[in-house]
């Protein structure tokens, strides 16, 4: 008899731990559903949107899409295939001003190059220019005064290398699909700001 009451406390004793354990994860996907009921009215949350990608000098040909390739220091951990929101100004916002956005854009090649091929390759250099959207710029048109201008907008000299980015347009259908997702996240950020917690 005393064997018997022994190996039942035993029993018993191992299954403490157990029970434990199932009590804790009870609390814990308690707390769990008690935090996801606390998110605001809008509980989905928005979708990663494109990084913005200014064009305050070219709009315009943005809107037509006559560019194709633009010139930056820096961005050279795009690859193709990114998908960016060609915006006309992403720097320097004033309070209350937005983002409008001019396209959204898909990168189709990257490459690192001299400015100074503009000039060293006559051309080349024309024709960059046109894929820039400059074709009808009355100065920006001809090379060595794009290769100037670009210097003085960025404060570096003509043998700075910089990273060509060629991209193409999203067709409307998916431009769309990305204009939605973008105001479902505006939304989702002001409800997040206005909304009050849930008890």
């Amino acid at each position: 008899m005393r064997a018997t009451n022994s190996t039942r406390a035993s029993a018993a004793t191992r299954q403490a731990p157990r029970s434990s354990a199932v009590s804790l994860a009870g609390a814990a996907l308690m707390w769990l559903t008690r935090l996801m009921t606390r998110e605001p009215r809008s509980s989905t949350l928005p979708a990663p949107q494109p990084m913005s990608f200014g064009f305050a000098l070219r709009s315009a040909a943005l809107r037509a899409r006559t560019a194709i390739v633009t010139r930056r220091l820096g961005w050279r951990h795009l690859r193709p295939g990114t998908v960016l929101r060609a915006v006309e100004k992403s720097l320097c916002l004033e309070t209350g001003d937005m983002l409008q956005t001019l396209a959204y854009i898909r990168v189709v090649d990257i490459r690192i190059e001299p400015l100074l091929r503009m000039e060293w390759e006559p051309t080349y250099g024309v024709e960059e220019c046109q894929h820039e959207g400059l074709s009808d710029h009355p100065i920006l048109c001809v090379p060595t005064a794009y290769v100037e201008f670009f210097c003085r907008l960025y404060g570096c000299d003509p043998s700075t290398f910089v990273t060509r980015i060629q991209f193409e347009y999203l067709p409307q259908a998916e431009a769309d699909l990305y204009a939605l997702a973008a105001n479902r996240a505006a939304a989702w950020q002001d409800d997040s700001r206005g909304a009050p917690e849930s008890s």
